[in-house]
């Protein structure tokens, strides 16, 4: 088997021996990943063959598992300083690291997911414009399916700005996942901000901002301050006054006490 090709060259490994890496992996036995990257870094940059054919890395699987956050960490870190290489490998549904660490359902508590975040962007910039997966997203697309701190989506866009112009296999911006997905006002800012036409642009199956904001509202998150601040963009960019959407929806109640970030009905794409 051979590494990544633009890597620099290391020893060869056998397939035996990434089958048996791999069986360490998916029996979370982390704490034996680490020692073995510690004595042989490079295997980090090998692929391995699932059960089902597909291909994936040590640093793939050190993301999805579901065994100990903080022995996978250790393996994720030491990965990114002895071969940070291993950004750069896609796994067999055409995702980077960062696409699969940017979802919502991995099971890495936020604080250590933020700081792996930020060390895969230092190890391969380039990974915010690139699509990945079956729903062709870019990070900043996936990372609006999860809630993180506005500071890291900051980041993404300053880093990854070309990303807020590209559409998803249906059409979708990021401003389209965030609306869908109850972002808050400051986030949507952010995002026009770098890309103000997204205001009006439309998917393939014609939902705008506002729309898809409007489809997703529910009693629990009624998306008011975010179909309030798209009213008023909206208004703005016409030169004409609107109602606030909070004022049309008052009868149904609000749960304040619901992080706006939360649930949606933009189905979520699985990336393995």
């Amino acid at each position: 088997m051979s590494p990544l090709e633009s890597a620099v060259p290391h020893p060869l490994v056998s397939l035996k021996e990434m089958t048996n890496v791999f069986q360490l992996c998916r029996s979370d036995q982390w704490k034996k990943v680490h020692v073995l990257l510690i004595k042989k870094p490079w295997i980090a940059l090998y692929p391995m063959t699932m059960d089902n054919n597909i291909t994936t890395t040590v640093l793939h699987q050190a993301i999805t598992s579901r065994g100990n956050i903080h022995h996978r960490a250790l393996v994720m870190d030491n990965i990114l300083a002895s071969t940070p290489e291993a950004a750069r490998l896609t796994n067999g549904y055409g995702s980077l690291p960062l696409h699969v660490i940017a979802q919502r359902n991995t099971k890495i508590r936020a604080q250590i997911k933020e700081r792996i975040i930020y060390q895969l962007i230092a190890a391969y910039e380039e990974a915010l414009t690139k699509e990945g997966g079956p729903g062709k997203r870019t990070p900043l697309h996936i990372i609006f399916t999860d809630y993180v701190s506005p500071e890291l989506t900051q980041y993404m866009i300053e880093h990854g700005s070309r990303a807020c112009f590209m559409k998803d296999r249906k059409g979708y911006l990021p401003a389209h996942v965030a609306c869908s997905r109850h972002c808050s006002p400051e986030k949507l800012g952010m995002l026009l901000a770098a890309n103000p036409a997204a205001l009006n642009a439309t998917t393939k199956d014609g939902h705008t901002l506002l729309s898809l904001a409007t489809k997703t509202a529910t009693k629990s998150h009624p998306n008011y301050a975010l179909i309030d601040e798209l009213n008023l963009l909206l208004s703005a960019s016409r030169g004409s006054s609107v109602t606030p959407e909070s004022d049309v929806l008052s009868d149904r109640p609000q749960d304040s006490s619901v992080d706006p970030s939360v649930q949606s009905c933009y189905p979520p794409t699985s990336i393995m």
